[in-house]
This record gives structure tokens, C-alpha cells and sequence, in this order.
């Protein structure tokens, strides 16, 4: 079998490999810095606004729990109280707080350096102990909603910096 002409008029080209100078590795290197800062910029500010979300609704659901049990706070009512500032401090946190105990949460109380998150802790700590003891039927005072809308706002305050 014939083999194809080979063409004469092709020359192979010669090979130059790039080589990267100081500058180039500079530039590559603020550019990476630009995109990193861009982007936890952008993560803070998403996070930041999934918090005041969570607070917001906390807030919402406090106030309304509290117009519904003006004479007396029900059992129902203290665990569902309770429930909501717990998953608030969870998902501001990060931390599994939905799921602890009193005794669990006593723990977290000696850990936390906030005032106001000391304060939130020992009012959920409270509503807890309270759902577990059989002879009252429901508090006499609701009052401690109020005490917990306000140190739900303190805490915020704190975490956006004092502002």
C-alpha cells in the first residue's frame, strides 16, 4: 500500500514555554486576595441578614404568644415559648440548643461571656424547668415574654456590635 506524500511545505514550530515573572505571580496573587475578600463580604452579609430574619421572626412569635396568654402562660405556651428562643440561639449560634436539656443548657449558661445571652438562657432554663413540674397548671405571670422580647432585642444589639 502506497504511503501519503508527505508535505514539504509545513515546518514544525518551535516550542516556547511561557515563563511567569514576578509580576505575573503579583497580579495572580491580588487577584486571588480580591476574590477571597469579595466573597466573605458577601457571606457576612448573608448571614448577617439570616440572623436579623431569626430575630424578626423570634420577635414575631414572642409578641403574638404573648397576646394570646395575657392572664396566664399554659404549659403549651412555655414549651413553645421556650422552643422559639431556643432555635433562635441555634441558628445565630450554631450551636444544637433546640435539643438540650435544662442541665445541658446550665452548662452552656457558665460558658456564654453575653449578659444578654446569659439572661435569655436562664429565661428558657426557667420556661423548661417550669413545663416539667407537674402541680402548677400555667404561670400566673406572663410577663416573662415580655422580659424575653427585650433580651432578644439586647442580644441582637450586642451582635450587630453595640450599634
Amino acid at each position: 500500500m502506497p504511503t501519503a506524500p508527505t508535505p514539504y511545505d509545513i515546518t514544525p514550530l518551535p516550542y516556547f514555554a511561557y515563563q511567569a515573572s514576578l509580576s505575573d505571580w503579583g497580579l495572580l496573587l491580588v487577584t486571588v486576595a480580591i476574590l477571597f475578600l469579595v466573597l466573605s463580604l458577601l457571606g457576612r452579609r448573608h448571614r448577617m441578614r439570616g440572623t436579623v430574619e431569626a430575630f424578626a421572626l423570634a420577635r414575631s412569635e414572642l409578641i403574638r404568644l404573648r397576646s394570646d396568654n395575657v392572664s396566664g402562660l399554659s404549659k403549651e405556651s412555655s414549651s413553645r415559648a421556650s422552643l422559639t428562643v431556643k432555635r433562635l440561639l441555634s441558628s445565630v449560634l450554631g450551636l444544637p440548643l433546640a435539643q438540650l436539656a435544662p442541665r445541658e443548657l446550665s452548662q452552656e449558661l457558665e460558658r456564654s461571656k453575653s449578659p444578654a445571652l446569659k439572661r435569655l438562657l436562664q429565661l428558657v432554663i426557667e420556661l423548661d424547668s417550669y413545663a416539667y413540674q407537674p402541680e402548677q397548671a400555667q404561670l400566673s405571670d406572663s410577663a416573662i415574654l415580655g422580659e424575653m422580647i427585650s433580651t432578644i432585642e439586647r442580644f441582637e444589639q450586642e451582635l450587630r456590635g453595640g450599634k
